[in-house]
């Protein structure tokens, strides 16, 4: 291979290294790219830009008969467009043909990859939720999975995606589920309890469970849903800042101790004198 090919090869390595970074920094925060999902999206977008940008950088370098490290500059600046969405934070997204086209195609599989990656995080956040778990168990995997990040972000993160107050929203629905799920008993009346257990005000949606006080059993399923719900929230919170390897919260039943056996509890002979 001549000079300028290799020139052009190292242009493209570099455009797509340069891509796979500029792409990291655009998903930090969303979700992982190189998900089950979503990493041949990621792959096609690298391999796009870096040959639109090899492409460019090539042409602008001809036109103005500039050097030939020109091109490998232009070629390594050219894939920072991928970040220009997260500049542009601001403005509302629209998917329409002439979008598609000025972008050669490049808006299109962001488009796919952020689909992908919403499907891996999703399924990967269920995988950490049983659906056969009761309210103890929903509590505390709760309580795990909170310490876990309590342990790792900083208070300001904490503060900004409310792992405090979604807990609490969560244990304030749970409570409720073990006192629809409490043994019957003529001294108690669950529906009165349940009734002043709403008033708690982590209840921003009192009016839509109220709904359901004749029919305590479907009010606890619809419970134990939303706190499901909330349980995503926080398993969403790890996923997005790289915790992939979380330990899944698991039921830990007590086996039952085997009794002792004459042999063991005797005292040994010299511990009698």
């Amino acid at each position: 291979m001549s000079g300028g090919e290799w020139g052009l090869v190292l242009t493209f390595v570099l455009a797509c290294a340069s891509a796979a970074l500029f792409l990291a920094a655009r998903c930090k925060g969303k979700g992982h790219a190189f998900g089950q999902r979503s990493r041949w999206w990621a792959l096609a977008v690298i391999g796009l830009t870096g040959t639109l940008s090899t492409g460019g950088a090539l042409g602008v370098a001809a036109l103005a008969h500039s050097l030939p490290g020109v091109i490998i500059g232009l070629g390594i600046a050219g894939p920072s467009g991928l970040c220009l969405e997260r500049i542009r934070g601001s403005l509302a997204e629209r998917d329409n043909v002439l979008r598609t086209v000025a972008t050669l195609g490049i808006d299109r599989l962001l488009i796919r990859l952020d689909d992908g990656m919403a499907e891996d995080k999703a399924q990967w956040c269920r995988g950490y939720i049983d659906p056969e778990w009761d309210a103890n168990d929903l509590l505390m995997a709760t309580i795990s999975y909170r310490d876990h990040l309590n342990d790792r972000l900083d208070d300001g993160e904490r503060k900004d995606y409310r792992i405090t107050a979604t807990v609490q929203e969560i244990e304030a629905r749970l409570r409720i589920v073990r006192i629809i799920d409490s043994p019957p008993d003529d001294l108690r009346d669950p529906r009165g309890e349940v009734v002043s257990a709403l008033s708690s005000p982590w209840f921003s949606r009192r009016a839509q469970y109220e709904q359901y006080l004749d029919d305590l059993k479907l009010l606890a399923e619809r419970l134990k849903h939303d706190a499901r719900r909330e349980m995503e929230r926080l398993l969403t919170v790890a996923y997005c800042h790289g915790y992939q390897r979380l330990a899944p919260y698991t039921r830990r039943a007590l086996a039952p101790q085997p009794a002792p056996s004459p042999a063991v509890t005797r005292a040994h002979p010299l511990c009698q004198r």
